[in-house]
């Protein structure tokens, strides 16, 4: 999972490869939810943690910089229509 790529240049990229990289990094103890977000410098992979749980976490997944969020439990929630 290191920096070997370039970064991404759209969110659709930097979905592709949290797709690629979720469910491992979900199977860790103290992430709660991995996500993509834009950044001001282009997408970004956003993990939001449980600082007291988590393990050593990439800085990179394949070349797209990874942001680490210290926060609760996170659910799916449902717009109201």
């Amino acid at each position: 999972m290191a920096n070997e790529k370039p970064r991404p240049e759209t969110t659709e990229q930097a979905t592709a490869i949290k797709n690629k990289f979720s469910v491992a990094l979900l199977a860790q103890p103290g992430v709660w939810s991995v996500g993509v977000e834009d950044d001001v410098s282009g997408p970004v992979i956003v993990i939001r943690v449980d600082p007291k749980t988590v393990g050593d976490l990439p800085t990179h997944l394949d070349g797209c910089p990874v942001k680490i969020i210290n926060s609760g439990p996170v659910s799916k929630t449902t717009s109201a229509r």
